[in-house]
């Protein structure tokens, strides 16, 4: 762990005239976009009253401001038919138009990310495969801290939905973490019986349950009586998570599901 400075400190050394400041929900988020700049998730609206006691943490390859020193950035709650889940960060903090026609159509998106969520969108859609041991290291270290008491035997990471691609970063995340960790990863225990169109085209809850319907099953129920843990990149609408998590319970027979994913939308949709 790198020495702490304060806002003031950070800000000399860095040459920054400000950090601007920003809320998603409950959640702070930092700017200038020069530099990985996260805010610990414990951190709410009334602790800025006291903002010049914060200190400015080097973790890994950003900075976090902390008001206890303390690093714990990460974890976002996420709901559903499992015992608990978490998300790292959001996947994306801000989106505004940056280009427009004459007609009003919106050309192209200004999109911020949070530091874990810009390592996410460039190794899924720039395919900079290096960055799968940059997000798996946190990740770990999150992982680790809540199967203290989770205990789960194996992490199942949600089949690929194109199978073709060469690079499946779901796969690539979870045997990262799972190395890290000494857990088991399966990735034939779950099983796809038919392809999906893509849900985040489909808005309608109804309509996703009915595109997910039996889409999912088990090998044989190895795991029937244990603790496993779903792993997904993204958490969107919680539609195939919930689906999964019926399957594991109601034909794996297992104990418990937790879930966690590495980002998550502002917005289930």
């Amino acid at each position: 762990m790198k020495t702490a400075m304060t806002l003031n400190e950070f800000k000399k050394k860095l040459g920054l005239e400000q950090v601007k400041l920003y809320r998603v929900g409950p959640y702070y988020f930092a700017e200038p976009l020069t530099v990985k700049l996260n805010i610990n998730k414990d951190i709410v609206t009334r602790d800025w009253k006291n903002r010049s006691t914060f200190q400015v943490i080097e973790y890994l390859d950003e900075y976090v401001i902390s008001k206890d020193g303390q690093i714990n950035q990460y974890g976002l709650k996420i709901n559903g038919n499992w015992s608990e889940g978490y998300a790292l960060d959001f996947h994306t903090t801000k989106s505004e138009p940056a280009e427009v026609d004459d007609d009003g159509q919106i050309l192209s998106w200004n999109t911020m990310r949070p530091p874990i969520g810009e390592e996410l969108y460039r190794l899924k859609y720039w395919r900079e495969q290096y960055r799968t041991e940059i997000i798996a290291n946190p990740a770990a270290d999150f992982l680790k801290k809540l199967n203290q008491y989770w205990n789960v035997d194996v992490i199942i990471p949600i089949p690929p939905s194109d199978t073709e691609r060469e690079f499946q970063p779901v796969q690539e995340l979870a045997n990262a973490i799972g190395e890290k960790l000494n857990m088991t990863v399966d990735h034939d225990y779950l099983i796809k019986t038919k392809p999906t169109s893509q849900l985040k085209e489909v808005l309608s809850p109804a309509e996703r349950k009915e595109i997910l319907k039996d889409v999912f099953s088990v090998k044989d129920e190895r795991y029937k009586s244990k603790k496993v843990l779903i792993f997904d990149d993204l958490y969107r609408s919680g539609s195939t998570m919930n689906e999964v998590a019926n399957v594991l319970l109601n034909k794996g027979e297992v104990s418990s599901v937790f879930v966690l994913t590495i980002t998550k939308t502002r917005k289930n949709r």
